[in-house]
């Protein structure tokens, strides 16, 4: 996946990790005063039945969940590259809805979110564009590459672990892990294999 996000469409000027650090997101949701539950959502390119690529952030459900608001820090656009000045943007709840929908195999903990909505606040409320590199599906591995990935392979992790957050440079931390399992087989008679 690194590799590819190197020939992704992404602003020439950024490094890869660069690109990689704008790639994911500071997710806050507040359930209750003083409960904060924090994640990371990833920025992708949806694209349905040949319509042009739909701007979405992906999360785990886990997060996503429960009533309560949900709070994005984004990094603002300025010529087309990350400016230093860093939004937080509260996304409205309609109805008690907040804007995260489920996968619909309940079994499956992830949800997402359309960004335009998002982006239309941050112009339209703050006078600024919002600054992202999103995954989109050429850089998800063929059947046949991932049949090419083990067990030790290394796997690069980006994201807003544990609470450990840049609050001044808005940047998620990397670490590396390897996979545990094999991504032949299935973990528990699920299709999941297990990274450490």
């Amino acid at each position: 996946v690194v590799r590819r996000v190197a020939t992704a469409e992404h602003p020439p000027a950024l490094s890869l990790v660069d690109r990689l650090s704008y790639s994911t997101i500071r997710i806050e949701r507040h359930l209750a005063p003083g409960n904060v539950r924090y994640g990371t959502g990833l920025f992708f390119m949806l694209k349905v039945n040949g319509a042009p690529k739909i701007p979405i952030i992906l999360t785990n459900w886990h997060v996503a969940e429960g009533a309560g608001k949900t709070v994005l820090v984004f990094t603002s656009k300025f010529w087309g590259l990350p400016a230093p000045r860093i939004q937080r943007i509260e996304i409205p709840s309609d109805n008690g809805s907040t804007g995260w929908i489920r996968h619909p195999d309940t079994n499956v903990d992830l949800a997402f979110m359309f960004m335009w909505p998002i982006e239309d606040i941050a112009k339209r409320e703050y006078g600024i564009e919002l600054f992202y590199c999103p995954y989109d599906s050429s850089q998800i591995p063929t059947k046949d590459e991932f049949k090419n990935i083990r067990q030790l392979d290394d796997v690069a992790m980006i994201g807003y672990p544990d609470t450990i957050i840049d609050l001044v440079n808005n940047q998620p931390i990397f670490r590396m892990g390897t996979i545990a399992t094999s991504p032949s087989k299935d973990f528990n008679g699920k299709r999941e294999f297990v990274i450490d």
